[in-house]
């Protein structure tokens, strides 16, 4: 399973690498560290799951999946922030996007690769 992750934190792309890494152990995790480099990465590679976080210097992570979502359709998005307000998690899941407050935990993120499919590669 090829996963893109994608946060301007290297402490928050870590912590997630390591949650995700503990439930999909045979995962390929492809790390970029804003939105411009996400989007030459989507580009290039056939990503099966994408976590974004929402606050980049670059773009926000609405912005991203937006942009992905052009490239791959179909790509199961979650977003990752601290701002919880139902404002924003509405608009979110107005375009298909899951939510996972941050700091991310495990059962989360798990839930969601589950939801996807199978964690087999």
């Amino acid at each position: 399973m090829l996963i893109l992750v994608v946060d301007d934190n290297l402490y928050a792309r870590a912590k997630l690498k390591k949650l995700i890494a503990a439930h999909v152990p045979t995962c390929e995790i492809v790390e970029c560290s804003g939105g411009a480099e996400a989007l030459g990465a989507v580009k290039d590679q056939a990503f099966e799951v994408a976590f974004l976080d929402y606050n980049m210097e670059d773009m926000n992570g609405l912005a991203v999946a937006q942009a992905i979502r052009r490239e791959s359709p179909n790509l199961p998005i979650a977003i990752c922030s601290a701002n919880s307000q139902k404002k924003l998690t509405d608009r979110f899941a107005e375009f298909g996007l899951a939510f996972i407050p941050k700091p991310p935990q495990a059962t989360a993120v798990s839930q969601f690769v589950d939801s996807i499919g199978s964690t087999d590669d």
